[in-house]
Order: C-alpha cells, then structure tokens, then sequence
C-alpha cells in the first residue's frame, strides 16, 4: 500500500518523519485520496503528507486533519497570500488583536487604580473606625477627619459604634461603610 523503503530491506514502512525522504509525496497521494474519498481516517503521518502535498495552493483547511496540522495549514495559508485584499484583511486582524490588547491593558490599570482608591478609603475609614472606638471627641474627629468624612457622616459612624460595642473591627468597617454610603446620597440628593 505504502511505498517501500529500501533502507529496511524494502518493508512498507510509514511510522516516522525520517523515513518519509524516500517517499515521493506524490506517489502516495493517490492513496490518500482515495482514502478521502471512502471516508476512511487518516494517520498524522499521512495528514502530514497530505499537508506537504497541498499547503502551498490550497483555499479550505480540510477538517479531516488535526489541530496541530490545522494550524500549520493556516500559517501556510498567510504565507501564500499576495493579493492586496488578503494581506490587508491580515494586517486588520493584528491591528485589532493589537486593539484588544491594549484595551485589556487599559482596563487593567483603571482597576488597579480604582483599587488603590478604594484601598484609601478603607484604611481611612479603619483609622475613623479606631479613632472612634478610643473615644475621641467628636470635635476632634472632625478636625482630623473633615477632608474625608463630613459632620454629619462621622456623628453616623459614633452612632453606630455607640449602639453595637461588641461588633467586631470588620463588621463595623463593613457596616459603616454601607451607612457612610447611604448618608453620602441622601446629602447629595438633599443639597
């Protein structure tokens, strides 16, 4: 079925790339297409073959192959592009992979700053959280944490802590949080 390879005594043999340079592709293509043709799978070794025999003019990948050789048929099909047309619709996709990139990049670092924003806040409200469990005066919590919290939001946060003393550190962070939420939209929506 396969040619004969001479260098092991005339044994069809079709099991390793090295063996292949006594092969003539052409001469097993008949054989391969007729495989095709039936329906019958082929072996990589023979997808390999066919791969060899026709990268260089073919449109369709056939679907009869692997993914490794899928691939390898879709950078041949790049390379034997000459019309302005498919070097373009080529040159567009890396541009727009490029744009994606760059996109997921920008994404990336807004989030990295908006959690460095948000890691300030938190540590600002911890030290207001602990500042008022010190018991501070109010008027001095005000002074020191005016540019960050209001009046009125700092006398929410000593209410809170007022009323729920055996809350733990978090959970009164987490609390306060929501409440300095809340208060920070029913001030914007009032005023």
């Amino acid at each position: 079925m396969y040619p004969m390879v001479e260098e092991f005594g005339g044994v069809e043999m079709l099991q390793n790339l090295t063996y292949y340079k006594a092969y003539e592709i052409e001469k097993v293509q008949d054989i391969i297409n007729a495989k095709i043709k039936d329906g019958f799978e082929l072996s990589p070794q023979e997808q390999w073959l066919d791969f060899f025999n026709k990268c260089a003019t073919i449109e369709d990948i056939p679907k009869y192959a692997n993914k490794t050789i899928q691939e390898a048929y879709e950078k041949m099909k790049k390379a034997n592009w000459e019309t302005e047309e498919k070097l373009l619709e080529y040159y567009m996709d890396v541009f727009d992979e490029a744009c994606e990139e760059l996109h997921e990049k920008q994404i990336a670092e807004q989030n990295k700053v908006k959690g460095k924003e948000e890691g300030k806040d938190e540590a600002k409200l911890e030290m207001l959280v602990g500042s008022i469990q010190k018991h501070i005066p109010h008027e001095t919590l005000k002074i020191i944490f005016s540019p960050a919290f209001s009046d009125q939001q700092i006398s929410f946060a000593e209410k809170y802590i007022s009323e729920h003393q055996d809350a733990s550190t978090q959970l009164l962070m987490e609390e306060i949080s929501k409440l300095l939420g809340e208060s920070t939209q029913t001030h914007t929506t009032e005023g």
